[in-house]
């Protein structure tokens, strides 16, 4: 293995079987293998750089290791999940002074020279654990990243940006690294989302959305966990509602099973039932040990008065706060900047607030 300095980095990538990972295998992941590349990082730490392959393999992080809490779309069984969106991929993988892993980061080839992180999803960039998020590590990992990345080709290098709401201290650190190193704003957008507290979901609600909710109490709404067998039924909902108001589905039914299939957890289904009728679901993903956010939610036609989506939120709301989630994510209200007032106006009385999601990008 060539060993070089984080901002000299060149060679070839080879793929095979990292050694001494003993992780369990009951994930998908990606089988990187033995880098070229072993680049040495302030403070005692490491990376290596990999090529993806079509190979399985064990990933990083699976649950009960110390990188657990990594975001699922930041995961490297993410990105094997979905590398057939890309010319190629590369995943870094960060090691602390003992060994053990302290990050990961990979990123997509989707045109020739331009690469993003992430390929799919809904945000990517670099992971680091707690204790090591420092200014100097990370602007480390980004001349060796940018180097590589140059050394094989390319010359543009994008990130989509987790919701600041999701860790407003790390995106502070990563903001000031992008934009010191002349990264710049290529996409803006609202997210909005709601912290899960001791106290109930109708503490921040409007008065006209809590007489929705006893109205629909009455008429036997009830909010309900739904199994994975349901995911057909659900996502046939959640397509004709947006057909009616002419959102085109970002993710097949295919796509949503085989994620389903080969990563446990990948989504948690939800719904709204009368008597065994299912009017509202929801495809929730647990992002991280602390963030859960809806992928999609919809209500069928002919239940809009009253709408059993106010219900909806208010069952994930109590479901992610029993299931220690701290953060309640319902995705964004604008399209690339362009707000949906009315979506604004519905989430903001359901008491989620808005904070920044930014994608950065920067030719090299």
């Amino acid at each position: 293995m060539k060993t070089v300095a984080a901002n000299n980095v060149v060679g070839r990538l080879c793929v095979g079987r990292e050694r001494g990972s003993d992780e369990p295998s009951s994930t998908v992941g990606l089988n990187v293998g033995s880098a070229r590349e072993d680049v040495r990082l302030p403070g005692g730490y490491r990376m290596t750089i990999h090529g993806a392959s079509d190979d399985l393999g064990s990933e990083i992080a699976p649950r009960g290791t110390a990188l657990s809490c990594v975001p699922l779309f930041q995961r490297e069984c993410f990105t094997m999940l979905h590398r057939d969106v890309s010319i190629r991929a590369l995943v870094v993988r960060i090691y602390d002074g003992k060994g053990e892993h302290a990050g990961i980061f990979s990123c997509h080839e989707q045109e020739a020279g331009a690469w993003v992180s992430p390929g799919r999803g809904s945000f990517g960039g670099i992971y680091l654990r707690e204790g090591a998020r420092t200014l100097e590590l990370l602007e480390a990992i980004f001349d060796a990243i940018e180097s590589h990345i140059l050394s094989v080709g390319g010359g543009r290098l994008q990130l989509a940006l987790a919701a600041q709401a999701h860790d407003q201290g790390w995106d502070a650190i990563v903001m000031n690294v992008l934009m010191r190193r002349g990264y710049q704003i290529s996409c803006h957008d609202l997210s909005y989302a709601r912290t899960i507290l001791s106290e109930p979901f109708a503490a921040l609600v409007s008065r006209g959305n809590l007489k929705n909710i006893r109205r629909a109490a009455r008429r036997g709404y009830h909010f309900s966990e739904l199994d994975d067998s349901d995911l057909g039924l659900v996502y046939g909902i959640i397509e004709r509602n947006r057909a009616r108001r002419g959102f085109p589905m970002t993710m097949t039914l295919a796509a949503m099973q085989m994620g389903s299939d080969t990563i446990p957890d990948h989504f948690r289904l939800f719904g709204v039932e009368v008597g065994k009728n299912l009017v509202a679901a929801a495809v929730c993903v647990p992002i991280n040990r602390s963030v859960l956010y809806v992928f999609y939610w919809a209500e069928i036609e002919g239940v809009e008065n009253p709408s059993p989506i106010p219900t909806l939120a208010e069952g994930l709301y109590d479901y992610g706060r029993r299931e220690g989630f701290c953060l309640l994510d319902v995705g964004t209200s604008t399209v690339r900047g362009v707000p949906n007032l009315g979506l604004i106006r519905f989430k903001e009385s359901l008491g989620f607030r808005p904070s920044l999601k930014l994608v950065m990008a920067a030719n090299l």
